[in-house]
């Protein structure tokens, strides 16, 4: 599916590199960053900084004629 535009979140302290990041609220969720294997922890030991994707309800992709109809 192509986004005309997608809203990005900061995850701190995910204890994974590659797998789902959990998300929860009222959003979807359309991506989030993989990172490669050998990426070195953040300030946590065993814990990531990951860029999570997500989109409104009330976004363009989500609903055409709604109130980012143009």
């Amino acid at each position: 599916m192509e986004f005309d535009y997608v809203r990005q979140s900061v995850k701190w302290s995910v204890s994974t590199r590659r797998r789902p990041v959990l998300w929860s609220g009222r959003s979807r969720r359309v991506g989030y960053a993989v990172l490669c294997p050998g990426v070195p922890a953040g300030d946590a030991s065993g814990k990531f900084i990951r860029r999570v994707f997500w989109v409104k309800g009330y976004g363009r992709s989500e609903q055409s004629d709604g109130t980012y109809e143009r």
